[in-house]
């Protein structure tokens, strides 16, 4: 298996216009060669110390199709080797971000006239919720667009 090859077609070729920091590809490498390695072949390797993610064994199509649909969206910081802590960061600096950014539209200097802080932002708040689209209704699209996801394989496949 030519893990090199997929190595560099990963992090070079798919993520290297987006890493641009010589740290950061060196820890984009580092992590790829968790996955890209010999070990991957036994049934017993597994990505992280729980052993929730995994290379599935070799098997039908759907076993694949059913791994992956159990896997969350959103995936823990132990897939990528990092500590959970990195979960409590990501989401402190998300959560201060968004802070920052409703403070921005707070008055800074008083005037005549002005509304409240508070008014100003629940103001702002609604605009955006009525600026929305409607809930995107996923189970008609999947009916009306139904996928055969053995048959795409194939055809990425061929």
């Amino acid at each position: 298996m030519p893990f090199d090859a997929l190595t560099y077609l990963t992090g070079e070729c798919n993520y290297g216009g987006r890493v641009t920091d010589k740290h950061d590809r060196r820890t984009l490498a580092t992590i790829l060669d968790d996955y890209y390695c010999e070990s991957i072949f036994d049934d017993t390797y597994k990505f992280s110390p729980s052993g929730k993610y995994f290379a599935p064994s070799h098997g039908e199509f759907e076993k694949y199709i059913e791994y992956a649909k159990s896997i969350d969206a959103y995936p823990e910081p132990e897939i990528f080797g990092l500590h959970a802590n990195a979960a409590i960061t990501k989401n402190i600096n998300e959560t201060s971000n968004t802070l920052a950014s409703i403070m921005t539209t707070q008055q800074n200097s008083g005037g005549g006239g002005a509304q409240d802080t508070d008014a100003m932002v629940k103001q702002l708040a609604d605009k955006i919720l009525t600026d929305l689209p409607e809930a995107f209704d996923l189970v008609s699209a999947q009916k009306k667009y139904a996928v055969d996801y053995e048959q795409s394989l194939n055809t990425v496949l061929t």
